[in-house]
C-alpha cells in the first residue's frame, strides 16, 4: 500500500512537471533580457552597459575615467518619464540621448560638460530609456529627434 501511494505521488509530480514544461514550450519562454545588449544606428553599433537597478542608475558613469568608443550606458525605466540627470563626479563630457519605449529619439542633450554640475538635465518629451554616450557622438553619427535605433538583444 505504501509503495503504491508513493508511485502514484511520483507519477503526479512527473505529470505536473511535464505539463509545466509543455506550457512553457508552447507559449514560449521569455529568455531575453528586458533591455538590449547593443543598439544599431545608421552606421555603427553601440555596445551597452545597462543601468537597471536603483544603485546602477544612481552611480551611472560617475567616477569612470573614460567610456570606450561606441559604448554607452543605457538607463532602463519601467515607464516613460522626464527623468533628471546631472554630471556629479563625471570626468568627461557626454551626450544624453533620450529614447521612447520603441527606441525612437525623443530628445538629445549634446556635449554636457562635467563642469555643469549641479545642473539637472531633462528631456522635452517623456523617455523610457536614456542613453549616455561620449560627447559629440550624436553629431558624429548624424542623429536627430525622430530617428529610430534598433535594439539587438
Amino acid at each position: 500500500m505504501f509503495l503504491k501511494t508513493n508511485f502514484i505521488l511520483l507519477g503526479a509530480v512527473a505529470l505536473f512537471l511535464f505539463a509545466g514544461g509543455a506550457v512553457l514550450f508552447i507559449f514560449g519562454w521569455k529568455s531575453r533580457a528586458p533591455y538590449p545588449a547593443r543598439l544599431a544606428i545608421q552606421d555603427a553599433f553601440i555596445e551597452l552597459i545597462p543601468a537597471v537597478t536603483a544603485a546602477e542608475k544612481m552611480r551611472g558613469l560617475s567616477g569612470r575615467a573614460e567610456l570606450p568608443e561606441n559604448h554607452g550606458m543605457l538607463f532602463v525605466y519601467n515607464r516613460p518619464g522626464r527623468y533628471g540627470f546631472w554630471m556629479k563626479d563625471m570626468r568627461f563630457p557626454i551626450d544624453i540621448i533620450w529614447l521612447s519605449k520603441g527606441f525612437t529619439i525623443v530628445d538629445i542633450t549634446p556635449h554636457i560638460s562635467p563642469d555643469s554640475f549641479p545642473k539637472v538635465f531633462r528631456p522635452k518629451e517623456p523617455a523610457q530609456y536614456v542613453l549616455e554616450v561620449n560627447a559629440d557622438f550624436a553629431e558624429k553619427h548624424h542623429l536627430s529627434i525622430g530617428d529610430s535605433l534598433k535594439p539587438i538583444y
